[in-house]
């Protein structure tokens, strides 16, 4: 995540999910953001949304009004708007920069896991998603990548975990399979739903005690966004 992106499309769905996981399933929240600096790129441009107040508002209109607040009346994009505007119940952040190295990635780790050793669910918000064999974790691990090891990591500690994940270019629906597959597998854990979106798709991984409510909540999203989150 980097808060040039804050309040484009795939914030606003993404806010949105969290904001129904938080009210329906009634449980606390750890928001990793996994922020990397901002660059010169344009990625996060997808604001247009917002000049469509009839077709998008009708999702979640106190959220959809925020985010036009932000980043159209003040032209502002920074996740700690949206921190302070105290949209999601129940919720602690993680805003730390994700460090480069091992060590200082191990420690930051360290400190994330302490922040959320109460809540339920961890969202993790990584730029791409999880790790790809072009940055494996070596000497230097990827800030903009969610590392396995990490997800294993932070699911042994009894949290379900929420992960975003850009789609890659081969076909989408065996993506998200093999992607469900295995987190499933590398987590052992009861459930994994996966909410898609036009640009990026939600892997849901439940704890056993938190499966129905998170099913239960998963389908909510659905009928809520209908046809703009939707679940495979």
């Amino acid at each position: 995540m980097k808060n040039q992106y804050f309040g484009d499309v795939n914030d606003y769905r993404k806010y949105g999910l969290l904001r129904v996981l938080a009210n329906q399933a009634a449980f606390d929240i750890g928001v990793c953001w996994m922020l990397t600096p901002d660059d010169e790129r344009r990625d996060g441009n997808r604001t247009g949304y917002l000049d469509r107040h009839e077709e998008f508002a009708r999702f979640d209109a106190v959220l959809f009004h925020k985010l036009h607040d932000c980043v159209r009346a003040n032209l502002r994009r920074s996740v700690g708007l949206l921190e302070r505007a105290g949209l999601l119940k129940n919720t602690r952040y993680w805003d730390r920069l994700v460090p480069g190295s091992v060590p200082e990635r191990e420690r930051w780790l360290n400190d994330m896991c302490d922040r959320f050793a109460k809540t339920d669910l961890v969202f993790f918000d990584p730029d791409n998603g999880v790790e790809v064999k072009s940055a494996p974790w070596q000497r230097n691990a990827s800030p903009k990548h969610l590392y396995w090891r990490e997800v294993e990591r932070v699911f042994q500690r009894g949290h379900s975990l929420l992960v975003f994940q850009h789609f890659c270019r081969s076909r989408r629906d065996e993506f998200v399979t093999r992607l469900k597959g295995e987190l499933k597998q590398r987590t052992e854990c009861a459930s994994v739903l996966a909410l898609c979106t036009a640009h990026v798709v939600f892997l849901l991984a439940s704890q056993k005690a938190h499966q129905t409510g998170l099913a239960k909540a998963a389908r909510q999203v659905e009928a809520q966004w209908r046809g703009e989150i939707w679940l495979q």
